[in-house]
């Protein structure tokens, strides 16, 4: 994992992930804008949950581009037999937290 901070108190993070068979990755309501980059590196699809008009998957080896909304939030779901890798980038005035932990 990589952060770095600048004047401006941005939070920039790049980090990969593995998603267990049927379960998910919780990017709870953000305190501030994101831009938001996931790429999945895996060969079955994932999906995505959200109140907000988005698409509903990332096809496989392809990547999602988003900036998410202030109190809004975002939620990967592996459907698959087998577990998945994604690739997260996201870029923000404050840290988001994924599954109750603040990445940084």
């Amino acid at each position: 994992m990589q952060s770095f901070t600048d004047n401006n108190h941005r939070v920039d993070v790049w980090k990969k992930l593995t998603i267990a068979s049927g379960d998910s990755l919780t990017i709870s309501t953000v305190k501030s804008p994101a831009s938001l980059s996931i790429k999945n590196l895996s060969d079955e699809k994932v999906e995505l949950v959200s109140e907000l008009k988005m698409q509903k998957n990332i096809e496989t080896q392809s990547e999602f581009n988003y900036r998410l909304p202030k109190k809004s939030n975002l939620i990967v779901v592996n459907p698959n037999a087998e577990a998945v890798s994604i690739h997260l980038h996201y870029v923000s005035s404050k840290p988001i937290l994924i599954n109750n932990k603040e990445l940084r």
